[in-house]
């Protein structure tokens, strides 16, 4: 990979969810600030010197091909956040050469970099995760990023931009009254486009939740969401 770009460590080449009602991609960087024992993605959790990152001329073969094809092109993690800011103002000025919408999953540890990405005008829509209810971050994510999270999010909304915000559901993790207090915390934030996510074990390393089906969802929980949020989702 080159110096000023991001580590890129795989791509999903075609999506529908990851950018609102646009077919995109989503290239993933290597590397998190949290340790989410529910996380589907693991294996881009640690930063391993020993796997191959993809080189700049493969992520250019990459956006040429798919020009025809894509509308977006998405960068996911991992957290992108953790790497430096000039690579991240790189990398999406490499993409945005090539006409792509351009979107961004974070967990919103990183509110000073996502300020920056809102003052470049190059990332064209934020999917930020909350995690759960601010007495509890530390333990679930182990990093101390509550009012960095929030701080993200009001700056995301501030400066218009287009954004969801998703929440992974699972009643091991939260509960109900966890969930409601949650919805409760973003509508006072601000927030109008929220998503909760069902839990699903693919990728999940943690042995206590490896093997678990996809769970029901509290309907007290979706009826509260749909009165709060002008556009929420269950996915």
């Amino acid at each position: 990979m080159h110096k000023n770009l991001l580590p890129i460590i795989g791509i999903e080449p075609n999506s529908t969810k990851d950018y609102p009602n646009k077919l995109s991609a989503v290239l993933f960087t290597q590397g998190c600030s949290f340790r989410c024992s529910y996380c589907h993605n693991a294996d881009f959790a640690y930063i391993d010197t020993n796997k191959p990152t993809l080189s700049y001329g493969q992520i250019n073969m990459f956006l040429q091909e798919r020009i025809n094809w894509l509308d977006a092109i998405v960068i996911s993690g991992g957290e992108p956040t953790i790497h430096s800011i000039e690579a991240l103002i790189n990398t999406y000025k490499m993409i945005k050469n090539y006409d792509y919408l351009t979107g961004l999953h974070s967990n919103g540890y990183s509110s000073n970099k996502i300020e920056q990405l809102l003052q470049e005008g190059i990332v064209d829509f934020y999917g930020i995760d909350f995690k759960t209810t601010k007495n509890n971050y530390e333990t679930l994510t182990h990093s101390n990023s509550y009012e960095d999270v929030i701080h993200s999010i009001r700056l995301i909304i501030n400066n218009n931009a287009m954004y969801n915000v998703r929440t992974t559901y699972h009643p091991k993790i939260l509960t109900e009254d966890m969930m409601i207090n949650m919805i409760y915390t973003l509508a006072s934030v601000g927030v109008k486009n929220y998503i909760i996510q069902k839990y699903h074990s693919t990728g999940v390393q943690d042995s206590n939740l490896k093997y678990d089906p996809t769970p029901v969802i509290p309907p007290n929980v979706i009826s509260i969401a749909k009165k709060m949020f002008p556009n929420f989702q269950i996915r």
